[in-house]
């Protein structure tokens, strides 16, 4: 299996995507809900790394893992890439992804739909959009 050095662990990125998770997504992948977390790392104590979980819907009562990618760090290059990936691995693309309220998540959607890698309808969560909201009328952002 070929492998690439990465020049830095901000770089590094992981997808996966079990028989399981496919098996979600061809289900119930008409939407897809992605959701960012981030997870110290026992290795190093001063580093963190995101997850970044693709989740589906199953008849709007649970929402199901149909993948997730490891990444260094939480950026436009990092997300774009991410969902990139897991949108040619499922060759069927959702009708809607649903994303948190913030800047980098904008502007990943925003590449995905110039380049028409993803043509479907592309919506906030509703708790990230009130948090902003609640942010911009304190000030804080």
């Amino acid at each position: 299996m070929p492998t690439q050095k990465l020049s830095s662990w901000s770089e590094s990125r992981l997808l996966i995507v079990s028989q399981l998770m496919t098996e979600n997504y061809t289900k119930w992948g008409e939407c897809v809900t992605l959701e960012v977390l981030t997870v110290n790392s026992p290795f190093s104590p001063n580093r963190n790394f995101k997850l970044l979980g693709f989740l589906v819907h199953e008849a709007n009562t649970k929402m199901l893992l149909a993948g997730f990618a490891v990444l260094g760090e939480e950026s436009v290059a990092s997300v774009s890439t991410a969902i990139k990936i897991f949108l040619k691995l499922h060759k069927k693309p959702p009708e809607t992804i649903v994303t948190p309220y913030n800047r980098c998540m904008y502007k990943s959607m925003k590449i995905l739909i110039e380049e028409r890698s993803f043509t479907g309808s592309h919506i906030y969560s509703l708790p990230g959009f009130i948090s902003h909201l609640q942010d911009k009328l304190s000030g804080s952002s």
